[in-house]
């Protein structure tokens, strides 16, 4: 659980490549302060990726995650499945551990954007 901007006011990595939905609301939510999520960077799942899940409509109203969506930032670094990088013989078209980490992001918090929320936002509950 990381509960305060790292000391130095540097940043958090959470490294977190194949963790499940719910691991990630459960980081954001423990973090749900703008100084907490803004010091966090999140290696791991994309999020849209995990915004498009069945069901994901029905969690955009209660889920962290879902609510941290518009304010993290997301850069993608896996390689795309099917690409001849994922294939053995340079694109033969033999997958070779083609979704992997085909989906693997990195995510940020704008510091900036989360305090310029209402204070109420930050106070709304979890609950479904």
């Amino acid at each position: 659980r990381h509960s305060s901007p790292a000391p130095g006011g540097g940043s958090v990595l959470f490294f977190m490549p194949h963790c499940g939905r719910a691991l990630y609301s459960n980081l954001v939510q423990h973090n749900w302060r703008p100084a907490s999520l803004a010091s966090m960077l999140v290696l791991g799942n994309s999020f849209a990726a995990l915004s498009g899940d069945p069901g994901a409509e029905r969690a955009a109203a209660w889920s962290p995650l879902f609510r941290a969506l518009p304010l993290a930032s997301e850069s993608p670094i896996g390689v795309p499945a099917g690409s001849a990088a994922t294939s053995r013989g340079g694109g033969s078209g033999e997958p070779l551990f083609a979704n992997a980490f085909n989906n693997t992001s990195l995510h940020a918090f704008d510091d900036d954007a989360l305090r310029a929320l209402p204070e109420g936002w930050w106070e709304r509950s979890f609950e479904p």
